[in-house]
């Protein structure tokens, strides 16, 4: 797994992924809960298997908060493996690559 440097805690391919977004965004785009340990994620009340775990998934918020515009930006640019999932609730796109 390689880690970048802009995010430490995310693998090179869901950091390509985030970059190619921000390249193509015409918003600011908040991207959090790159990397959960499994502490965390029990208490955020994410999946046992969550790809979090595993540093293969974000989670997006954009700042004009256009979720659907976000969500077809990412998959206009996703990888091969890239799931893309609007969390309208919790405001956010979430984003994992499966292995």
């Amino acid at each position: 797994m390689k880690i970048t440097a802009r995010y430490p805690w995310a693998t090179w391919e869901i950091w390509t992924w985030i970059e190619r977004i921000d390249y193509t965004s015409g918003s600011y785009v908040t991207w959090t809960s790159l990397y959960r340990p499994r502490w965390y994620n029990t208490l955020v009340g994410g999946l046992w298997n969550s790809y979090h775990l595993k540093a293969r998934a974000a989670d997006g918020a954009p700042a004009n908060g256009l979720l659907k515009d976000l969500a077809a930006r990412a998959r206009a640019v996703a990888p091969s493996k890239g799931q893309v999932v609007i969390e309208a609730k919790k405001g956010i796109v979430h984003l994992e690559i499966e292995d």
